[in-house]
């Protein structure tokens, strides 16, 4: 299956759920519209967790609903800076490519289309949720102070 990612010229901000144990910085550095999806909207954050002494980079790849905020799959990689790029384009195909691909699995064994499991997935996620949510879905916008934070870490590794 073919499916690209486009990287817009400005980054995309948007929920993302995240928790109290979570470190993650809720940015959606890219984002794409999944055509068998109706065109749902999926995003990738990109983001660093933790630099270790020497150098080497903890980045978690989530692949997140952006409607909703829900988090649909996710992968962490522990890589040197002069790999970053490779690897977390890379990782970014992959992880877009298992879920399509979970996805579409899924649709053919229960006889359904690709949607109707996508939902069912995203309901499900909600069920799992405590019944009084916290207050950790966050939006960024340009005016959030958080937000400038969070493309410094992603662009200049700092802090």
């Amino acid at each position: 299956m073919n499916f690209k990612v486009y990287i817009g010229d400005e980054i995309y901000l948007a929920y993302i759920w995240t928790n109290d144990q979570t470190k993650y910085t809720p940015v959606v550095l890219k984002s794409a519209k999944i055509p068998t999806l109706e065109n749902k909207q999926i995003g990738l954050a990109n983001i660093l967790r933790e630099k270790k002494a020497d150098g080497t980079l903890n980045i978690v790849i989530l692949l997140v609903d952006i409607q909703t905020g829900v988090v649909l799959e996710g992968s962490e990689i522990w890589i040197k800076p002069e790999q970053k790029e490779q690897e977390v384009k890379r990782i970014d195909t992959e992880v877009i490519d298992r879920y399509i691909h979970m996805l579409i699995d899924n649709a053919l064994e229960f006889h359904l289309t690709t949607e109707e499991v996508y939902q069912a997935l995203v309901d499900d996620f909600y069920k799992s949720l405590p019944e009084k949510r916290p207050d950790t879905i966050l939006k960024l916008d340009p005016d959030d102070p958080m937000t400038e934070k969070a493309i410094k870490q992603w662009t200049g590794w700092t802090e």
